[in-house]
C-alpha cells in the first residue's frame, strides 16, 4: 500500500472516529439536558406541593379556631363527596358571650393568614385554579360571618360554630383531593353549609 493510500485510509478512519465522538457527545449532551429538565421539574413539583401544603396548614388552623370549645365538645366528622359532611358532637361546654370578641378575632386572624398564603399559592396554579381556591376561601369566610357572627351578642350555640368548623374541614379535604387527583375545576364541587349534617349526642355516649 502506498503512502498516499495509507494517508487516505487514515484520514477516512479519523473522520469516522470524529463523527462517532460527535454522536456520542451529542447523546451525552441530550441525556444531560434531559436529566436537568427532570431535576428542574421535580424541584418545581416539590415547591408546588410545599406551597399548597402550607396553605392547607393555614386552613386547618382556621378550622380549629372555629371550634370555640377548643375541642371540648368532641366534634367528629366524615367527608364524602356524595353524602356531604356527616358527623356528631357532644355538647358539654357552653361558651360565655364575654369570650365572643376574643374568639371571633382569633378566627378572623386565621382567615387573614389564609389570604396571605394564597399570594404564594398563585405562583403555581393556572388562573382558573387560583380563582377556584380563592373563591373557596372567600365563601367559607362569608359563611362563617353569616352563620356564626350573628350570635355576636349572645352565647354562640355549639351547633353553629361546630357546623362551621366541620364545613371548613370538609372543604379542606375536598381541596386536598382535588389537588392530589389533578381533577379539573369544572368537575369539582366543594361542600357548602347545606351539606353539613351534625347530630348532637349526650355526654357519656
Amino acid at each position: 500500500m502506498t503512502n498516499e493510500r495509507i494517508s487516505a485510509v487514515a484520514a477516512v478512519v479519523s473522520a469516522i472516529l470524529a463523527s462517532i465522538a460527535l454522536v456520542v457527545s451529542g447523546v451525552a449532551l441530550h441525556q444531560s439536558s434531559r436529566q436537568i429538565d427532570i431535576a428542574e421539574e421535580a424541584l418545581r413539583s416539590a415547591e408546588r406541593n410545599a406551597t399548597f401544603n402550607a396553605y392547607v396548614d393555614k386552613v386547618t388552623a382556621t378550622c380549629e379556631a372555629m371550634d370555640f370549645s377548643g375541642g371540648a365538645n368532641r366534634m367528629a366528622y366524615r367527608f364524602d363527596p356524595t353524602l356531604g359532611i356527616i358527623g356528631f358532637y357532644v355538647d358539654v361546654v357552653v361558651i360565655p358571650k364575654e369570650k365572643n370578641v376574643e374568639l371571633f378575632r382569633r378566627s378572623d386572624d386565621r382567615f387573614r393568614e389564609i389570604d396571605a398564603t394564597l399570594v404564594r399559592v398563585r405562583t403555581w396554579l393556572t388562573p382558573e385554579e387560583f380563582e377556584f381556591i380563592e373563591q373557596a376561601s372567600f365563601d367559607l369566610k362569608n359563611t362563617f360571618a353569616r352563620e356564626v357572627h350573628k350570635y355576636s351578642y349572645v352565647s354562640v350555640p355549639a351547633e353553629a360554630y361546630l357546623k362551621a368548623s366541620a364545613l371548613c374541614y370538609g372543604r379542606r379535604d375536598a381541596l386536598i383531593n382535588w389537588f392530589n387527583t389533578s381533577a379539573s375545576v369544572a368537575e369539582t364541587r366543594l361542600p357548602d353549609w347545606r351539606d353539613v349534617k351534625l347530630s348532637a349526642r349526650l355526654p357519656g355516649r
